[in-house]
């Protein structure tokens, strides 16, 4: 669910699987991912895959009466979201030598959703806001191709605010946070 300094490597899988959050707090966010939910304070991952359909379903509170509670859900078929940190060069981030294959799909009454191929949602990290005026990248993410197709026709707006009916979705990255990011030598053909 949540790597923190991890270095992850050859790792392949070939599934059909599906994630579905009901969480009572207001505006609640689930970060998730095929491999990883979340990388935190710097991390490798390298030459992995993953085939097959992914289904990420967010909802609120279950009390249809009380419509103001949501679930953002930021995923993608590879990793949920990226931390790095700002203000330290040996947390960086690299994510490369992947491949997606397959499909991806995001379902439910959704607040704020990012989804992506590859990421969800990408910050670099945290601390003093005078690191981010830094323009050195923290997070790398070169050679990928995402062939997945990306599908949000299951989206369901009814329980969301009509101020926040929007979702984010792209074929390597979907929401960037803050920081700077380097992409390389990466395709989305789906």
């Amino acid at each position: 669910g949540k790597a923190i300094s991890t270095t992850v490597v050859n790792c392949h899988i070939k599934s059909d699987m599906g994630l579905a959050a009901c969480l009572p707090q207001s505006q609640t966010t689930l970060y998730a991912g095929g491999l990883i939910g979340m990388i935190q304070d710097g991390g490798t991952v390298k030459g992995c895959t993953y085939e097959g359909t992914m289904t990420l379903s967010g909802r609120g509170d279950p009390d249809e009466n009380n419509k103001g509670n949501r679930v953002a859900v930021l995923g993608a078929g590879l990793v949920g979201r990226v931390d790095a940190n700002a203000g330290t060069d040996e947390m960086v981030v690299v994510i490369e030598d992947i491949i997606m294959n397959g499909k991806i799909q995001l379902a439910g009454p959704c607040y704020h959703s990012g989804f992506a191929g590859v990421l969800g949602v990408y910050y670099n990290g945290y601390g003093s806001a005078d690191a981010f005026t830094d323009e050195t990248p923290r997070i790398y993410i070169k050679n990928v191709l995402v062939a997945a197709d990306i599908d949000i026709s299951g989206i369901d707006y009814s329980r969301t605010p009509e101020k926040n009916q929007y979702t984010k979705v792209a074929g390597i990255a979907a929401w960037r946070g803050k920081g700077y990011v380097s992409f390389e030598n990466c395709h989305a053909t789906g």
